[in-house]
């Protein structure tokens, strides 16, 4: 009778262990996206506005539909004056990014979002300190669509200035 009972257990816990195995979902398998994004390196006559002083890159991650945001983060310049972005996404898959490239530490934009951005002119745009053409006022964005398959996905992006530019000499 124990005999029994023992097989009966171990039936069970065979049974329960193959079970609980079919019901786990497959794994998502991830691939690494590899993206270089960059300022616009422009002639210039002159080095006002150029954008060289942006320093940091602010990034958000969508689903196909941009029901979701799934990262979101901050990165800095490197030497070469690129930023470098390298995340892990689940392959057979389509995100839509979000860029914004600013100096850091210049609260002109309000970047919670980066779906809607917004200008913070916070009282000094009207003062006689405050200069329309601050050089703390250089911004960039691009929005990019990439759809991550097996092998690591390695693109450039270029960021364009979200305003117009008015050089008054």
């Amino acid at each position: 009778k124990k005999l029994i009972n023992c097989f009966i257990a171990l039936a069970a816990l065979f049974v329960g262990t193959a079970c609980e195995h079919s019901l786990t979902p497959d794994s998502k398998v991830g691939s690494v996206v590899s993206l270089k994004v960059s300022v616009p390196q422009e002639a210039q006559t002159r080095a006002i506005a150029d954008g060289t002083n942006v320093d940091v890159l602010y990034y958000e991650v969508y689903d196909s539909q941009m029901s979701k945001r799934l990262a979101y983060g901050k990165v800095g310049k490197t030497a070469d004056k690129v930023f470098d972005l390298d995340l892990t996404l689940v392959q057979d898959q389509t995100y839509n990014f979000l860029f914004w490239a600013q100096v850091d530490g210049a609260n002109y934009y309000n970047v919670n979002s980066l779906r809607e951005v917004t200008v913070n002119y916070s009282g000094r745009f009207n003062k006689a300190t405050a200069v329309g053409n601050d050089e703390q006022r250089a911004a960039f964005l691009a929005a990019e669509k990439f759809h991550v398959g097996k092998e690591t996905l390695k693109k450039d992006v270029y960021l364009k200035r979200p305003f117009a530019q008015l050089n008054f000499g």
